[in-house]
């Protein structure tokens, strides 16, 4: 009896742990997408050459990281495929626990699994913006999808598109 109520509770604590170990960090989350480079005047159109939509990811992805990066994929196959054809619009999947790729943590005050729209001009970045309510819209694909799209929507105009 004690074997089972044992292995019942592990079981209970290892799906709790699944569903919710891969959430954002609630009490010290903090606003990234207040946070902003400050480079050149960015009211200008036209200003960047390319947009680049950044997912950062660990090694573990569970259900809703999946979700973050082919829900994206969709939007840029259904509403961008041009400018992916042109190069204005990139999609890059970034493992953040590489050594090599760690930097971005810091660079991007990543707290969890996050996508990020990065505005380059001759490779260099411009501006940024993490997508933050991805956590609150994964489970309806379609609301994730608007948001996601009107963000890249924002800033490709400013992306140069000769």
């Amino acid at each position: 009896m004690y074997k089972k109520l044992g292995i019942f509770i592990f079981l209970k604590v290892m799906i709790f742990i699944l569903i919710y170990g891969c959430g954002p960090a609630e009490k010290n989350e903090k606003k990234t997408s207040e946070v902003k480079s400050k480079k050149a005047n960015l009211n200008k159109l036209h200003i960047a050459d390319k947009l680049i939509v950044y997912y950062f990811h660990t090694e573990y992805r569970c259900w809703s990281c999946n979700q973050f990066e082919n829900l994206t994929k969709e939007v840029l196959e259904e509403s961008f495929q041009d400018q992916v054809e042109n190069r204005k619009l990139e999609f890059i999947p970034i493992n953040v626990e590489t050594d090599h790729n760690k930097h971005f943590i810091e660079d991007y005050k990543l707290i969890t699994k996050s996508i990020i729209l990065s505005l380059q001009k001759e490779n260099k970045q411009l501006d940024w913006k993490n997508m933050d309510k991805i956590w609150t819209l994964v489970r309806d694909a379609e609301k994730f999808k608007s948001y996601i799209k009107e963000g890249i929507t924002n800033y490709l105009d400013k992306v140069k598109q000769s």
